[in-house]
């Protein structure tokens, strides 16, 4: 992956970012997603929850599923299970979503391959925090963050044939 032109390019990324899409946001305060969000929501960034369990999280409108929000997203935040990060990580292409941050313990390569190819900024196992100084932020064992241009063209999406949501 190249550099985006910056010397720190995920903290450029952070400092220009304001709507972060965190798929799997819980309403339950004792959770990391909750926790990690209204930290993030204290410090301006616009949180949207995407989680087809809940109406709202946060004072703010929950959504189905990335494809489902009609906002511009900059950042999505990843706190899935890695069987579900694939298609969550497809979402993002399709949606042209600048970044991706998979939590730490989410670790699905399939959907990291993915990712380091087709998204601007991609982090694996990696707390959100860990670039926008979360006090109990720490990367994970196998920790990984790039920065790259966002390529030309993105894939065609798959036929309804191959599994696609069309």
């Amino acid at each position: 992956m190249g550099n985006l032109q910056h010397p720190d390019p995920i903290r450029h990324l952070l400092a220009s970012a304001k709507t972060i899409a965190v798929v799997g946001l819980s309403p339950n305060p004792l959770r990391a997603s909750y926790g990690v969000s209204a930290y993030m929501q204290e410090r301006g960034y616009k949180i949207i929850p995407v989680n087809p369990n809940i109406r709202e999280a946060l004072g703010e409108e929950a959504y189905p599923s990335l494809l489902e929000v009609p906002d511009k997203i900059d950042i999505v935040n990843v706190f899935r299970r890695p069987e579900f990060v694939e298609e969550i990580v497809d979402h993002a292409i399709r949606r042209k979503i600048p970044a991706v941050w998979m939590q730490e313990g989410v670790i699905n390569h399939a959907a990291a391959d993915k990712a380091e190819e087709w998204i601007a900024a991609f982090c694996r196992n990696t707390a959100l925090g860990s670039a926008s100084a979360l006090p109990w932020a720490r990367p994970g064992r196998d920790s990984f963050c790039a920065t790259a241009t966002m390529p030309r063209a993105l894939p065609a999406p798959r036929s309804p044939a191959n599994g696609s949501d069309g």
